[in-house]
């Protein structure tokens, strides 16, 4: 009985170890992303650009009020043009601002200088896509004028 259970082990083994070494194994093409080559066309190209814009609008869902465009906090509350109102415990990383006493741990300033790298990332990425659908001739070279 031994000797059956381990033929049949050593059979189970060797069919997964033969039919796992197979080059298409290592090929697989990443399920829900975006490839360079569906982005590499005029409309791929305007959506990346349309995300370039997104970033500098002013209106982030994930940085908030230290991220405005409007530079409100890093402008006129901090040229004392204007002031937060309210009493110091509301929206207190705007009282050091102010005063001009921010330490690095400040949530505004990180929340700031991510929205900005995220935003040079994707102007960055948007250069280099267009460049490749000139490249291959997707787009015109006055097209890819007009997007950068």
């Amino acid at each position: 009985m031994k000797k059956r259970y381990l033929i049949f082990t050593l059979s189970v083994a060797i069919a997964l170890i033969i039919g796992s070494c197979g080059k298409s194994f290592l090929n697989v093409k990443p399920v829900g992303s975006l490839s360079q080559d569906i982005l590499a066309t005029k409309d791929g190209v305007n959506a990346m650009l349309v995300g370039c814009y997104s970033e500098l609008d002013g209106k982030s869902a994930t940085w908030g009020w230290g991220a405005s465009a409007v530079n409100w906090i890093y402008g006129d509350c901090r040229a004392a043009m204007a002031s937060k109102g309210s009493d110091g415990a509301d929206q207190p990383n705007i009282n050091s601002i102010q005063t001009y006493s921010e330490i690095a741990t400040n949530d505004y300033l990180n929340a700031q200088w991510k929205q900005l790298y995220d935003a040079i990332v994707r102007c960055n990425k948007t250069i280099v896509i267009t460049n490749e659908a000139l490249t291959a001739g997707t787009i015109t070279q006055d097209e890819a004028t007009g997007f950068l």
